[in-house]
């Protein structure tokens, strides 16, 4: 005679392992990432490539646009969000290191091109942050128009070092780096305003 609780125990065995192997499948499949995962990846990589192409240092907007954790996962206002965010900060650090030049002392046209160059970046910053207000309410040809200053400001202080005396110090290339990410703020916006 056939026992009745060693039907019950094998097929409750056979149940309870057919449930650890689609556990265990389930479990592998969350650890990968989807397809749709890795093609989001290389759309934001392509995006990321596609923008910087039009910047004044191509291989800068890259490498900074890439190194933002947010990147991989971003759509295109994300990436326009991850640019403002880092034009504002280089906005901010060139101004403060232009203000730190003029408070240690410098020749006097130099002082001036650095007090110049401190207003301009101001009016940058500025800039920047109205492009993020904008860009908070999808108002992509206003991000674009803030952008555009932005840009063009910063521009009027790189033009001041084209002038003698040589500069020493390194905020013209911080001044580029602030170009190229404004820059790519404008190109970004203009994608949103076709995509709209």
């Amino acid at each position: 005679m056939a026992n009745p609780l060693g039907s019950f125990f094998s097929s409750s065995s056979m149940l309870l392992s057919l449930s650890l192997v689609l556990l265990l499948i389930t479990f592998s499949f969350s650890l990968r990432p989807s397809l749709a995962s890795l093609d989001r990846f290389k759309a934001a990589d392509d995006e990321i490539q596609d923008v910087c192409r039009y910047t004044q240092d191509p291989n800068y907007c890259v490498t900074a646009l890439k190194s933002h954790p947010q990147s991989p996962q971003a759509d295109l206002p994300g990436l326009a969000k991850i640019a403002v965010d880092l034009a504002y900060k280089m906005a901010l650090d060139a101004n403060l290191y232009a203000l730190a030049i003029v408070r240690n002392g410098t020749s006097p046209e130099l002082q001036r091109r650095y007090l110049l160059c401190s207003d301009l970046l101001l009016d940058a910053r500025e800039a920047i942050k109205e492009a993020r207000d904008d860009l908070k309410s999808n108002d992509y040809i206003d991000v674009s128009s803030a952008a555009l200053e932005a840009t063009e400001e910063a521009q009027g202080c790189q033009d001041e070092f084209e002038m003698p005396p040589p500069e020493p110090s390194q905020l013209p290339q911080m001044i580029t780096k602030l170009v190229t990410l404004s820059s790519a703020i404008l190109f970004i916006a203009g994608r949103l305003i076709s995509t709209t």
